[in-house]
């Protein structure tokens, strides 16, 4: 099942994600990067990262991946 939520692609600095519930969401970097998983959220703040190309995998509260987005974050 892929997650259909809406991203603001490109992003300045916050992703909503409009899904029915809470999601654990773990970001990367096209470059292999990982951070840390951000559990049960509604929203990712990429304000503190660099421009670069992210992929958003998506899990619900069972650790399911239930999708991937990717977008890509942009300087002002």
């Amino acid at each position: 099942m892929i997650i259909d939520c809406s991203l603001s692609n490109p992003t300045y600095a916050k992703v909503y994600i409009d899904w029915c519930k809470p999601v654990t969401v773990r970001v990367s970097v096209d470059d292999g990067k990982t951070f840390p998983a951000m559990p049960l959220i509604r929203e990712v703040d990429l304000t503190g990262l660099p421009n670069a190309n992210y992929f958003l995998a998506f899990y619900d509260e069972n650790g399911n991946k239930i999708g991937v987005k990717q977008v890509t974050k942009m300087g002002r």
